[in-house]
C-alpha cells in the first residue's frame, strides 16, 4: 500500500506468497489475516496523491482489466468526495475565525466609545488605555472589550487615575 501510495500508480500482487522477500513483514501478517492477494490503487487528483483503495483478495489471483478500471474509477470518486469535503472543512473554519475576528473588533470598537464618551478622549486614547489594561493583566484584549460592555470591568478601573468628562448643560 505504501508502494502505490509513494509511486502514484497501481501496485497488483497476484500471490503473496511470492513477495515474501519483497515485503518480510506486511506478507505473514495478511496472510494470517487470510489475504492471499493485494491490489491497490491510488487515490489522487493529477500528481496530488491522498491515499491509496486497497482490496484484498482471499485467493491467490488478479482482477480482470475492467475489474481494474471500475476499482480506479471509485478511487476517483472516492478522492474528489474527500478533496470537496477538505474544502468544504476548510471553508467553514475560515469563516469561523472570520465571524470570531468580526465579533472581537465590533466589541473593541463599543468598548473604545464607552471609554471615549465617558472621559471625553480621542478614540485612539481610548483604544491604547484598553491595550494598556490588557497588556498590564495579561489578558487578551476582546476579554476587556467584553468585560467593559457586559460591565464586569469598570471604565474607572481601565482608566485609573482620570476623572469622567464633565456633561454640559
Amino acid at each position: 500500500m505504501r508502494e502505490c501510495f509513494r509511486s502514484g500508480t497501481a501496485v497488483i500482487v497476484e500471490d503473496l506468497d511470492a513477495e515474501r522477500e519483497r515485503w518480510p513483514s506486511y506478507v505473514p501478517a495478511a496472510k494470517a489475516a487470510g489475504f492471499a492477494s493485494v491490489h491497490a490503487v491510488p487515490l489522487r487528483l493529477r500528481e496530488d496523491r491522498i491515499g491509496v483503495l486497497g482490496l484484498l483478495g482471499t485467493t491467490p489471483g488478479r482482477l480482470g482489466e475492467s475489474a481494474l478500471v471500475v476499482v480506479q474509477a471509485m478511487a476517483d470518486v472516492a478522492t474528489i468526495a474527500i478533496l470537496q469535503q477538505r474544502i468544504l472543512q476548510q471553508t467553514l473554519i475560515t469563516k469561523d475565525q472570520l465571524q470570531t475576528a468580526l465579533s472581537t473588533r465590533v466589541a473593541v470598537e463599543q468598548a473604545k466609545g464607552i471609554l471615549s464618551e465617558r472621559y471625553g478622549v480621542p478614540m485612539d486614547d481610548a483604544f491604547h488605555e484598553l491595550r494598556r489594561y490588557a497588556r498590564d493583566h495579561n489578558m487578551r484584549l476582546h476579554e476587556i472589550a467584553q468585560g467593559l460592555i457586559d460591565g464586569a470591568i469598570t471604565p474607572e478601573a481601565l482608566v485609573a487615575g482620570k476623572k469622567p468628562a464633565s456633561k454640559a448643560d
